[in-house]
């Protein structure tokens, strides 16, 4: 259950009350296989079948509820089906901000999308040098060299795999550029106060940089959700 559909375990009563349900049922069951498998007069691969539907039954109905529980699973499996053909690049924005993992799935099996998409957060920087007022918020990546953005914009330029953010926020001009392939090529330009780098100073996950009483914050985030289920999903759409 748990390789197959996502689950908030690791944390609160998931984690105090749904992993001792999985090693009580797994020794429960491994007890009575080793107990009555030579007593009942059944096959035993038969038993071991029988054993292992009840034990999915039993962690299916002790699964945590809410979104991941398998019965949600499979409802939005079905809405994500019904809408496949209706859907647009543009609803990959709507899935990730849901964290509908069977959404974004199906937009992936029909667009094939990147693994990233970007967010452009611009604000205004109070004395105290944290942001204080939204200016602009805009979620975007690129799709076969066109820029699918969450709204109309006017403010990002596309060429060569290299996007210009051209634009005056809160009468403030910015003029910044970065690779969606490479995020960290044009680093120099930032000051940098929001990046995240690796162990050999690659893998830049946000780039920021002030600019006046304005700062100008980039980041990229994951946009593919895997597991197991939503793999098989994905086959099912292509069968």
């Amino acid at each position: 259950m748990l390789s197959l559909f996502p689950t908030p375990c690791g944390y609160g009563l998931c984690l105090l009350i749904y992993y001792p349900i999985i090693f009580t049922t797994g020794g429960l069951s491994a007890f009575l296989y080793y107990k009555f498998s030579n007593r009942l007069k059944i096959n035993k691969t038969i038993l071991i079948s029988i054993l292992l539907v009840v034990d999915a039954s039993i962690l299916a109905v002790a699964y945590p509820k809410g979104e991941y529980h398998p019965i949600n699973q499979w409802k939005s499996a079905q809405v994500a089906y019904e809408r496949y053909d209706e859907l647009l690049p543009e609803d990959l924005f709507e899935s990730i901000e849901s964290r509908n993992f069977l959404l974004t799935a199906a937009i992936d099996h029909k667009f094939t999308i990147p693994d990233h998409v970007f967010e452009l957060h611009c604000c205004t920087v109070d004395s105290t040098g944290s942001c204080d007022l939204t200016v602009s918020r805009l979620q975007f990546y690129v799709l076969n060299d066109s820029m699918i953005t969450s709204k109309p914009d006017t403010v990002l330029q596309l060429s060569n795999g290299i996007v210009s953010v051209h634009g005056t926020f809160d009468s403030t001009s910015l003029n910044l550029r970065f690779s969606t392939d490479n995020f960290g090529t044009f680093k120099k330009e930032y000051d940098n106060f929001s990046s995240n780098l690796g162990e050999r100073g690659t893998g830049i996950t946000g780039l920021s940089k002030d600019t006046a009483n304005i700062r100008l914050m980039i980041w990229k985030q994951p946009a593919k959700f895997e597991y197991k289920f939503t793999k098989k999903f994905q086959k099912w759409l292509t069968d």
